[in-house]
């Protein structure tokens, strides 16, 4: 019976029919096989190239936040500047007060940027420009024009950076 079977198995596989794990296999069978190995292997392809997508997208919407964040600071020093130009040193106190409570915050949700330092060296001048806020003193505009300065160039270089 044993020599019956196997040469029953050797004429299938002349004619099409495959052994897979000891079990004859039709060409009909194998196409359905080989068609969903190589549906699963281009979703894998695509589930890759997805990701992928997903990553460079999250990247990018970092980039354009940081650069909204840093707009936004720029926008407030420039409300500020203007506002001690024209010796409103009362509402330029309120203004500098949000300003470098703002830039501290971005400071600490940017631990490792690129541009901490930029904001560091404008962090410094918070105290200066305080007291001479406080003073009503005319000066104070310097350190605020120097800052803002440095922001613009920040701003500048981070919109140039961000690939949108």
């Amino acid at each position: 019976m044993k020599g019956t079977w196997d040469h029953i198995s050797k004429l299938m596989v002349e004619h099409g029919f495959k052994v897979v794990k000891g079990r004859l296999e039709s060409g009909l069978q194998r196409t359905v096989r080989e068609m969903m190995t190589v549906c699963y292997c281009t979703g894998f392809k695509n589930g890759m190239e997805a990701e992928k997508n997903r990553a460079q997208a999250s990247q990018q919407l970092a980039s354009a936040q940081t650069v909204v964040h840093i707009t936004r600071l720029e926008n407030d020093l420039v409300a500020l500047v203007d506002q001690t130009q024209n010796q409103n040193y009362g509402e330029a106190q309120k203004l500098s007060s949000r300003f470098f409570n703002d830039l501290r915050a971005e400071l600490d949700r940017s631990p490792n940027a690129s541009y901490r330092q930029t904001l560091e060296t404008i962090f410094a001048h918070r105290d200066a420009v305080t007291s001479g806020l406080t003073r009503a003193d005319a000066a104070t505009i310097g350190p605020l024009r120097q800052s803002l300065n440095e922001i613009r160039q920040l701003s500048e270089n981070l919109v140039s950076q961000v690939n949108l």
